[in-house]
């Protein structure tokens, strides 16, 4: 089929992001530890994906997760639906204590999150390891000073 027909759909011709076909979206969680988890996103995170990752948040939460790494360094993409999602549920796992990290060294994922201000609302680290250690590691403590 012609690519610039109207009729020609990504989606249904299967058409592939570097090694991901947009047809492969896949969300997948993992536990950690009795509170905390990872939920890793992998194709396009866009308005007919996002309530995957929706109930994969909501399924942590029901289980008594405190905290979340989320890792998007599957992803070739990510809107505005997606990102809504994941301001919404940060809330819930602060209000518990603990933290909603998102991983990825995406230059396109980072931008998104650059341009919209997002880079300064949640924590991001470039590798899942580091994310991993850093939940597992618990809130971190407020430095005191001897004598105050």
């Amino acid at each position: 089929m012609n690519p610039h027909s109207r009729r020609w759909n990504a989606h249904r011709a299967g058409a592939t992001f570097g090694a991901v076909s947009i047809l492969d979206f896949r969300v997948r969680t993992a536990q950690l530890s009795p509170e905390s988890y990872v939920v890793s996103v992998d194709g396009e995170l866009d308005i007919h994906t996002t309530s995957e990752l929706e109930q994969a948040l909501t399924t942590v939460l029901s289980r008594g997760g405190r905290n979340v790494v989320v890792d998007l360094a599957g992803l070739v993409f990510i809107d505005s639906t997606a990102l809504a999602a994941l301001l919404r549920a940060r809330p819930h796992f602060r209000s518990r204590g603990g933290r909603l990290l998102l991983v990825s060294e995406d230059r396109r994922i980072l931008r998104t999150l650059e341009i919209t201000g997002l880079d300064r609302t949640f924590d991001i680290e470039p590798q899942l390891g580091r994310a991993v250690e850093l939940v597992l590691a618990g809130p971190r403590e407020p430095v005191t000073t001897p004598g105050g």
